[in-house]
């Protein structure tokens, strides 16, 4: 019995330590690292949830895609410059498949969606390929497809993360479907 209790112990933890679910980052500059997690619910829904260095949680809901398949499991990363990156993706199943990451940067005493980068590729369509990066805090983008690289400005500002939900809506001109401009 005793080596059954150390042994969930030391599974919890290894996959705490070795899964994407967690990083941690110092956003909010103020000398504290603040922990940026995922939480996976039993209805599919992914959350965030970022631990503070005041104690008190920030719990965000839906904020992110989860699929049932292999590579379609949302993750955490950090940015060079410290934004935390959360991708959800769909790279397992089916003929389309894509990538959202989306930047969170802390900007006015608040999380904010700094950026977002979608890309997509159809399986069977070699040409049917692109990727969109949009960053919300200089208001510039690029379009990358099979037609060449197109850069943009746009006008949509860095809104607040708790206002971010897996069902947002990509900027106009990282839809797919999309017609040229």
């Amino acid at each position: 019995m005793k080596f059954l209790v150390t042994l969930t112990v030391f599974i919890n933890t290894t996959l705490v330590a070795t899964a994407a679910d967690m990083v941690r980052s110092d956003l909010d500059q103020d000398g504290h690292v603040e922990e940026f997690g995922l939480v996976h619910q039993d209805n599919g829904q992914v959350d965030l949830r970022i631990k503070t260095n005041t104690g008190s949680d920030i719990l965000l809901p839906n904020i992110a895609w989860k699929g049932g398949l292999y590579g379609q499991s949302p993750h955490l990363s950090l940015a060079p410059n410290g934004s935390v990156l959360l991708t959800s993706k769909n790279e397992g199943c089916c003929r389309f498949r894509w990538a959202l990451t989306v930047t969170i940067a802390n900007r006015q005493q608040s999380y904010r969606v700094a950026g977002q980068t979608y890309s997509w590729r159809d399986t069977l369509d070699l040409d049917a390929f692109g990727r969109c990066d949009v960053n919300f805090l200089t208001g510039r983008g690029f379009l990358e497809n099979a037609k060449g690289i197109t850069h943009f400005a746009s006008d949509l500002e860095a809104a607040p993360l708790a206002e971010w939900s897996q069902d947002s809506a990509l900027p106009t001109r990282c839809n797919p479907d999309a017609p040229a401009q």
